[in-house]
């Protein structure tokens, strides 16, 4: 069974790069065109084999036991260079939730959706500790409770055999959630969604709830919410504005839906 040991190392942007020699042209070629960034967090840990990985225009050769901190819109690599013995566990942090990948051979093996409540707000204060005051102790801490959280999901995995898993589903509905994830407003239907994906609404909601483990209406919700709290840490954005990037017509519905969610989700 595969398990996470923790080397000791944490990776942040604030992290001085590696002095790595000759790194071989075609992974230079990956670094360059494979990247992106978004608007959350991540942490992705080595749990086996190593990669060549970059983080806002530093490399860093990582080992197994490694962990990295990814803040948001923080370009980084995405994916890994092909290594059959390397095995990558990613963690997308949203407002009350955790979404987890598990990567091998640098396809996506497994996927889960877990609800973390104010675990999620646990973590954030851990790793804003550890990124302002550079404290060893702060390190210590969070890297074994990213360790422990790791080895929850693959025992978990291992026991309900969710992996490996990688069918042309798997892959459709990963490009589903990236599209909505990169959508300016998020104004989509599950009848547009269906569409995009080539399958009828019935089947398109019925997949779509297997792989995330929620409605789709419940999905973009929670969606809403993280993308909410992300604009109003910023204080910049007028209401109009906020309204448009959240898929309102006005700052009148924008209001309404903050009323009705207020308590479930403290807006």
């Amino acid at each position: 069974m595969l398990k996470f040991h923790f080397s000791g190392r944490i990776v942040t942007a604030e992290t001085s790069p590696d002095h790595i020699k000759n790194i071989e042209p075609i992974t230079m070629e990956w670094l360059r065109n494979k990247h992106h960034k978004h608007d959350f967090r991540e942490i992705m840990a080595v749990i086996s084999g190593n990669c060549t990985f970059k983080l806002k225009n530093k490399c860093f050769q990582l080992n197994a036991g490694d962990i990295v901190l990814l803040d948001s819109m923080e370009q980084h690599t995405e994916g890994h260079y092909p290594d059959p013995n390397a095995v990558f566990w990613w963690g997308s942090f949203w407002t009350d939730m955790l979404r987890i990948h598990l990567w091998q051979e640098n396809k996506i093996a497994s996927s889960e959706i877990v609800s973390m409540g104010s675990f999620n707000d646990f973590i954030y204060h851990i790793w804003n500790e550890l990124n302002i005051s550079e404290n060893e102790e702060a390190t210590d801490e969070i890297g074994h409770i990213i360790t422990v959280l790791i080895n929850h999901f693959l025992r978990s995995a291992e026991k309900e055999k969710k992996f490996p898993f990688r069918n042309a589903q798997h892959e459709i509905m990963e490009k589903i959630l990236d599209y909505i994830d990169k959508m300016p407003s998020l104004n989509c239907t599950l009848d547009s969604l269906a569409l995009l994906a080539g399958y009828s609404k019935v089947h398109f909601q019925r997949r779509f709830t297997e792989y995330t483990g929620m409605v789709f209406r419940e999905y973009l919700l929670r969606k809403r919410v993280d993308r909410y709290f992300k604009i109003t840490a910023k204080q910049n954005f007028s209401l109009k504005e906020m309204a448009y990037e959240l898929g309102f017509s006005s700052s009148a519905a924008l209001f309404h839906w903050k009323q009705r969610n207020q308590k479930k989700f403290h807006l």
